[in-house]
């Protein structure tokens, strides 16, 4: 649906077409601070959560990878100061001697660029993830960039906002948005879909999100209400065998013109199954109640 490509060529200026408007790139503004940004409380939960849902992937599939959150990624040796600092990246293979690691240098011997990467918009500064984001993020070498924008901060206009936005390499040097929208969106880095859910960004198997990737905790506790329902259930079908057992010996004192008097109902129901067993067995052999 979307097929303009984004060029990264090393001019010191450049004009980048985009569908939703045009953009002067001017590199002196890619320079990377030390200074940390206020978040707000549901774009630090978002991220917190993505983390946490890339973590237990990276482990369920035991992946050489490394999740981080608003590390500094630097690509030009010439200009270190040059660098993006996505909210969420995977890169894989872990870089050498990582964790940890205070900032990523893709000249490095071992450091490649984030495959995945997210940044989620913010109401202080949108442009940057709509505007300034693409660029930095192709002149990094990123695999996908995906922009989310839940609460829909971003520019409005012929072409926005969008809740989700997927960036991919389209080839050396270029990046072309693939995609622009509400979701859901594949993401052919991570072979999962994007479901924007309560404004979250969750990843998914399946389209409708029926299946989504769960975070370690979340997977821990869908394993402990598996084995509750099942103790559960065997517990059921043990109590239906009984139920069954104690009506069977009911029957067969009938059969066998032994009288059950209330104390005796009373012993056949506190029995449990080997109990009952033994019972059933006795009756059966010997056509009486046992003394």
């Amino acid at each position: 649906m979307y097929s303009p490509l984004l060029s990264t060529d090393s001019a010191p200026e450049q004009t980048i077409s985009l569908t939703y408007c045009h953009v002067i790139v001017r590199k002196e503004r890619w320079v990377l601070t030390e200074e940390n940004m206020p978040e707000a409380t549901n774009h630090r939960d978002a991220t917190d959560l993505l983390k946490l849902i890339l973590l237990a992937f990276v482990a369920r599939a035991g992946k050489n990878a490394l999740v981080v959150a608003n590390l500094g990624c630097r690509w030009d040796v010439e200009n270190p100061s040059f660098g993006v600092d996505p909210d969420i990246a995977l890169i894989e293979p872990v870089p050498p001697n990582a964790p940890p690691l205070s900032s990523l240098l893709t000249w490095k011997e071992g450091c490649v660029p984030p495959r995945f990467a997210v940044e989620i918009v913010s109401a202080t500064n949108p442009n940057k993830d709509y505007l300034a984001a693409p660029a930095k993020y192709a002149a990094l070498g990123v695999g996908e960039l995906v922009i989310f924008d839940p609460e829909l901060f971003g520019p409005a206009g012929a072409d926005g906002p969008h809740v989700l936005q997927v960036w991919r390499r389209k080839g050396k040097g270029h990046f072309a948005r693939v995609y622009a929208g509400v979701g859901p969106v594949w993401s052919a880095e991570l072979n999962a879909w994007l479901i924007h859910c309560e404004g979250k960004l969750r990843i998914a198997d399946d389209f409708e999100g029926k299946v989504l990737w769960p975070t370690e905790a979340e997977a821990e506790a869908a394993a402990r209400k598996r084995e509750a329902a099942g103790r559960k259930r065997e517990a059921e079908a043990r109590a239906n065998a009984e139920d069954a057992l104690r009506q069977s010996i009911e029957d067969m004192c009938d059969l066998c013109g032994v009288h059950l008097t209330t104390a005796r109902r009373e012993h056949i129901q506190a029995l449990d199954t080997p109990g009952l067993n033994q019972l059933r067995a006795h009756i059966k052999a010997h056509r009486n109640w046992p003394e």
